[in-house]
């Protein structure tokens, strides 16, 4: 189940380096002023329609696993993507999951997919998601038994 996310002033990362396209967006979280239309100006000017960030807690995403997200997409298609379990099938996902590489995709990366997989692309691109780029940040974390 997707959960949606909103950003609050910044706490113990304040003074870490951000790079400088980004300083809008820590100013406006740090003044606790929304920061939807920060993110939108900040994806526009890398060339991007959308952004989206999600997390989870669970060692590999599922439907039944609890993600949050923050995303400038469109309410219906996040809704149609928790409905559909896309999360369980989406090959960005599955590409990237084990990858510390960036995936730049476009409709012609997964051409050689499953049929579900196929129809989930073409359900993307019926919500005007065709193409982006993609990263997994990973942070295994474990108790200090010493």
């Amino acid at each position: 189940m997707l959960e949606s996310l909103r950003p609050r002033a910044p706490t113990a990362a304040d003074g870490k380096y951000a790079p400088p396209f980004l300083e809008p967006l820590a100013e406006a979280t740090a003044m606790g002023r929304e920061t939807i239309a920060v993110v939108e100006a900040i994806t526009k000017s890398l060339g991007l329609d959308n952004f989206m960030y999600g997390m989870t807690a669970a060692l590999k995403p599922s439907h039944e696993a609890n993600a949050y997200v923050f995303t400038t997409m469109p309410a219906t298609w996040i809704r149609r993507y928790d409905d559909q379990a896309y999360i369980e099938i989406d090959p960005r996902i599955e590409r990237t999951w084990s990858s510390s590489v960036p995936l730049v995709w476009d409709r012609d990366t997964f051409r050689d997919t499953s049929e579900r997989c196929r129809e989930f692309l073409a359900d993307a691109r019926s919500h005007s998601i065709g193409s982006g780029h993609v990263f997994i940040s990973l942070c295994n974390c474990l108790k200090d038994s010493a």
